[in-house]
C-alpha cells in the first residue's frame, strides 16, 4: 500500500500559482484560484509572524523555483510541494482532505473535477464550492507542521508507523502524530479571533481571546501538543 501511494505520487499535477494560470479553466475560475491561493499565503505569513505561533518555528511562506511553495527559517528552507493525483485521491476516499508526504502534500481531486490545477481539496469542499482562505491558510501550516517535525507519513518509516498506529490501536482524531499539527490549527484560530477583535477595535473581546488562549495552552487538551521543543 505505501508503495503505491509513492508511486501514484509520480503520476501528479503539481499545483503552483503558474499551473493555475496556465490553466485551461475559464478566466474567472483561474483568476479566483490563484487569488483563493495568494491570499491563504498572506494568512499564514501573517500567523507565523504572530505572538499566537507557538509550535512553528519563525518563517515565512514564499513562492520558489518552479513556483512550488516553500517555508523559509533562518536555518532551513523546507519544500512544500502541493500534488493532486490517485494519490490524494486515494486520501481523499478515506475522508482525508490531504496527507504530508516529505516535501510537502497531495490533495486530491473534488467536483467540478475539471481541471486539476484548480479542482482539489486544498480549493474545493465536498460539494465544489470553495473553500474561504482561512481554510486553505490553516491546511498549508497543518501540513507544513508535519514536515517541519517529522510527524505523521513523512518517510517510509514513519508511514508504516503511522498507519500501524491508526489500524491497531484505533486512533484516528487522537493519533499521536497529528497532535502538534492540531496545536497548529488551535493557534491558527485563536490568532483568527485577535485579529478580528484588534481590526474592529474591540479591547474587551481581544482580552478575552488573548487570556483564553493562554489558559488553553495551560490545559494543554489530550489532542494537541503546544510548543515542542524545535531543536
Amino acid at each position: 500500500m505505501i508503495g503505491v501511494l509513492s508511486g501514484l505520487s509520480s503520476c501528479s499535477t503539481i499545483v503552483t500559482p503558474r499551473a493555475i494560470a496556465e490553466s485551461e479553466a475559464p478566466p474567472e475560475t483561474r483568476e479566483r484560484a490563484g487569488a483563493l491561493f495568494e491570499e491563504a499565503v498572506e494568512l499564514a505569513n501573517r500567523f507565523l509572524r504572530s505572538d499566537q505561533n507557538r509550535s512553528l518555528p519563525a518563517g515565512r511562506y514564499a513562492f520558489g523555483v518552479g513556483g512550488n511553495l516553500v517555508f523559509i527559517t533562518e536555518e532551513k528552507i523546507w519544500p512544500n510541494r502541493i500534488r493532486n493525483g490517485l494519490a490524494g485521491d486515494l486520501v481523499v476516499l478515506i475522508g482525508f482532505r490531504a496527507q504530508e508526504r516529505d516535501d510537502g502534500f497531495v490533495v486530491g481531486t473534488r467536483p467540478p473535477g475539471e481541471y486539476p490545477e484548480i479542482d482539489h481539496s486544498m480549493f474545493r469542499t465536498l460539494d465544489g464550492d470553495w473553500h474561504s482562505p482561512e481554510s486553505v491558510a490553516s491546511l498549508l501550516l497543518h501540513e507544513t507542521a508535519h514536515t517541519v517535525h517529522g510527524e505523521g507519513t513523512v518517510g517510509y518509516g514513519n508511514t508504516l508507523q503511522y498507519y500501524l498506529e491508526a489500524v491497531f490501536l484505533l486512533r484516528a482524531s487522537d493519533h499521536s502524530a497529528e497532535r502538534i499539527p492540531k496545536a497548529v490549527d488551535h493557534e491558527f484560530i485563536f490568532h483568527l479571533r485577535v485579529e478580528e477583535a484588534r481590526a474592529a477595535g474591540d479591547e474587551e473581546q481581544l482580552s478575552l481571546h488573548l487570556e483564553d488562549f493562554e489558559q488553553h495552552l495551560i490545559q494543554q487538551q489530550g489532542d494537541c501538543r503546544h510548543g515542542p521543543d524545535l531543536d
